[in-house]
């Protein structure tokens, strides 16, 4: 069964530009991982801080191993100190 992941990433005020340009770095990269069906990423039109993934993945298994992936690893220690908030990953089911 596929894993719909809806994942909120929000900078710190003034560093929006810095934040995107990390996010964006690790989209290619991650859409040549193993089961990614998609990984885009999006900027909320009501706040400019927060960014959102939409992601798709074939299993468990692969969202479990992109966590790990050496670019995801190095990212997440880039990105922590430019962050307002933790990441918040949310796994949906489709319903129709």
């Amino acid at each position: 069964m596929t894993v719909v992941v809806i994942a909120r990433v929000e900078a710190l005020p003034g560093h929006e530009a810095e934040v995107e340009a990390l996010l964006r770095w690790q989209v290619g990269p991650t859409r040549d991982e193993k089961g990614c069906l998609n990984y885009d990423l999006h900027r909320d039109n009501a706040e400019s801080t927060v960014f959102w993934f939409h992601e798709t993945w074939s299993s468990e298994a692969d969202l479990a191993a992109h966590a790990q992936a050496e670019h995801m690893v190095t990212n997440r220690a880039r990105l922590k100190p430019l962050l307002a908030t933790a990441t918040q990953v949310h796994r949906l089911t489709r319903l129709a």
